[in-house]
């Protein structure tokens, strides 16, 4: 009965690791989106605000 159980989480755990990774990515585009949906200032272009908001993270 033992061995049925490890064999059952070691089954489960990848599945759930997939999932959550899954979720943080959906996560971060959703917030990658709304930065890029603020308009830029005029006197940088989009591409530099970005990376300097990569860069404080």
């Amino acid at each position: 009965p033992m061995l049925t159980k490890h064999r059952d989480q070691a089954s489960i755990c990848p599945f759930a690791l997939r999932e959550v990774s899954v979720l943080v990515e959906l996560a971060l585009g959703h917030l990658r989106y709304s930065l890029t949906d603020v308009p830029p200032l005029s006197n940088s272009p989009p591409g530099d605000v970005l990376e300097s908001n990569r860069d404080r993270a």
